[in-house]
C-alpha cells in the first residue's frame, strides 16, 4: 500500500499557485515522494458577492482559485536511490 499526501495551494492566479507547489514538491521529493496528479480550479466570482458590491468590481478582482496536487512515497526517507 502507497502512503499518499494531498495539499492543496491557493492563491489568486495559476501561476502563483504553481510558484508554491513547485517549491513545495522539491522538499517532498527529497523526502521520497513523487507528484501523481494535480489539478487547477479557477476561482468563481459569484453573483451572490456581485450583488453585494453592486458594482462591476466584483468581477475585476479574481477570486482565489487552487492547485490541488497528491503525492506518494516512492521511496523511503533516507533510502539510497537507484544508481544509473
Amino acid at each position: 500500500m502507497h502512503q499518499l499526501i494531498v495539499r492543496t495551494y491557493k492563491a489568486k492566479s495559476q501561476a502563483s499557485a504553481a510558484k508554491a507547489f513547485s517549491q513545495d514538491a522539491k522538499t517532498l521529493a527529497n523526502q521520497g515522494y513523487i507528484v501523481v496528479l494535480q489539478s487547477w480550479k479557477p476561482g468563481k466570482t459569484g453573483w451572490p458577492r456581485f450583488l453585494l458590491t453592486l458594482s462591476l468590481s466584483a468581477w475585476m478582482f479574481k477570486p482565489t482559485g487552487s492547485v490541488t496536487v497528491t503525492y506518494r512515497l516512492e521511496l523511503a526517507p533516507n533510502a539510497p536511490k537507484p544508481q544509473s
